[in-house]
């Protein structure tokens, strides 16, 4: 013995609607409700599918870099650093050379350290930024950024 049970949502009412309709002789105000209730429908898969995209897109964007964007660029050209373009990491200094550029988890650790003890001795946070240097992000292929 099985029972239909609806639960008041869009999919019962896409389910439900033509076949009342056929039931009844396809009159036109029941033909309306129907295409309404696929109307929704559409509406409401192409709400979730959005929304999973978006999803998505966060999980490749932010979370590979600890919720920073994308970070592909930075260090690419350190061969005319100083001077040259592009010579800005994502903390704001200049890339000097490559011995101050560190993979992304490296360099996210040593500034972590660097803020850390900054939080725990604020009247050092002069000689901490003297003394520590947490370097830069960087590429380090080119070529291949991944």
């Amino acid at each position: 013995h099985s029972e239909c049970v609806l639960r008041g949502s869009i999919y019962d009412a896409a389910l439900v609607m033509p076949q009342i309709c056929r039931s009844t002789g396809w009159p036109r105000s029941f033909c309306v409700i129907s295409l309404r209730c696929y109307f929704f429908l559409m509406l409401n898969l192409m709400l979730q599918a959005f929304v999973l995209y978006m999803i998505v897109q966060e999980e490749l964007v932010m979370d590979k870099f600890a919720g920073q964007m994308y970070l592909c660029d930075f260090g690419a050209s350190i061969e005319t650093c100083p001077d040259g373009p592009n010579c800005i990491g994502p903390s704001g200094t200049n890339y000097q050379n490559a011995g101050r550029m560190y993979s992304y988890d490296t360099w996210a650790t040593r500034t972590f350290v660097r803020d850390s003890l900054k939080m725990l001795f604020p009247e050092k946070a002069d000689d901490i930024d003297r003394n520590i240097d947490p370097g830069e992000y960087g590429l380090e292929n080119k070529w291949w950024p991944l």
